[in-house]
């Protein structure tokens, strides 16, 4: 049935600019006309009397002066269903000789069935199958948005841990270093204090001695 449609299309094309797509049928003659022309149509003498009528209307009478796109003066009678296409008497004796033909409106009536049933099929089933794949791949997205946030946590917590245990480690590890430098200064300042002590006996033991020594020396003199 697509083909039909794009077949359709080319049909009612304007038949008087054959550009533009066609959106009024003139019922008294083989035309089909585009807004542009619909109006050149009205304000031509011969043809200002002709009667118009809005080519999207979907009332049966529509068929009736429908005009066939290769015999122009033929209207439409049948459609082929092997070729897809709406014919007239003439195309079905010279092209379409043995082709399954069935009548225009039984055609419409089929094309028009087929057209509500891919509707509904749209509206019951595809809009419902994607509108819930897109809710999924929402949820899919926050799931794993959610995902990220708890991992991203656990990472800071485990950086903020290691943090926490460095510095700890470092400030244990001042901690001993300032015990360590208190008892070298300790014993720094023992030592100092036995060293300071030995300097002062052996000034003591230097003094005496002196004292000695001067006082010998005094009794070989008066001995003298």
């Amino acid at each position: 049935m697509a083909a039909y449609s794009s077949r359709a299309q080319h049909f009612v094309e304007c038949d008087q600019c054959e550009e533009n797509p066609a959106k009024f049928a003139c019922k008294t003659c083989p035309g089909n006309l585009c807004d542009k022309c619909k109006t050149e149509h009205e304000n031509r003498k011969i043809t200002k009397n002709h009667e118009i009528t809005d080519f999207n209307t979907i009332n049966k009478e529509l068929i009736d002066f429908l005009y066939c796109s290769d015999h122009k003066t033929k209207k439409i009678e049948c459609f082929c269903g092997p070729c897809k296409k709406p014919v007239c008497t003439d195309c079905i004796v010279l092209s379409h000789n043995g082709h399954a033909v069935k009548a225009i409106s039984s055609a419409y009536k089929e094309i028009k069935e087929d057209m509500r049933i891919k509707k509904d099929e749209i509206d019951k089933k595809l809009i419902p199958k994607y509108t819930q794949l897109l809710e999924n791949e929402a949820k899919n997205s926050s799931d794993l948005k959610k995902e990220a946030d708890e991992i991203e946590n656990k990472i800071l917590a485990y950086t903020q841990h290691i943090m926490e245990t460095v510095k700890s480690l470092g400030e244990r590890a001042v901690q001993d270093l300032r015990i360590q430098e208190r008892r070298g200064l300790k014993k720094i300042d023992e030592s100092r204090a036995e060293l300071q002590s030995k300097i002062g006996r052996l000034k003591q033991t230097g003094n005496q001695l002196s004292e000695q020594i001067e006082g010998k020396s005094g009794i070989s003199s008066s001995s003298l």
